[in-house]
Formats: structure tokens, C-alpha cells, sequence
């Protein structure tokens, strides 16, 4: 059995990016405490805790990527 990975559509992806874009921003400039609070409301299924992963993913390479340059 093979696995198909199918991509999300141009739009659709926009608009993905977008939100995971906010997020970063809000975790950025966020204290720990409301990072925390921002969590547990926020992040209660296993979905949800993949998408936080990816935007932080993301965050870090951003990071990681500046510090190269």
C-alpha cells in the first residue's frame, strides 16, 4: 500500500502560511505566562498540538536561518 501526500491548494496554503504567520507573531512577543494560557485554551487534540509544532518549526528555522547569514 503507498502512501499519497496531496498538497494543499494555492489558497489554501496562503492561507495556512498566514495563520501560522499571526501565530508566530503572538508567541514572539508573548510573555510565558500568557504562551501557557495560550496553550492550554488553545491546544487540546493532538491536531491542534501538530499545527503549534509546525509554527514553531518554522519559528526556529527562521532563527536558526538568521543566525547563519
Amino acid at each position: 500500500m503507498s502512501t499519497v501526500i496531496v498538497s494543499p491548494t494555492p489558497n489554501k496554503q496562503r492561507l495556512m502560511d498566514a495563520k501560522s504567520e499571526a501565530l508566530l507573531q503572538q508567541l514572539v512577543t508573548a510573555t510565558p505566562a500568557q504562551i501557557d494560557a495560550y496553550l492550554n485554551a488553545n491546544v487540546t487534540t493532538l491536531v491542534q498540538a501538530r499545527q503549534v509544532l509546525k509554527v514553531l518549526a518554522i519559528g526556529l528555522r527562521y532563527v536558526y536561518l538568521k543566525q547563519v547569514q
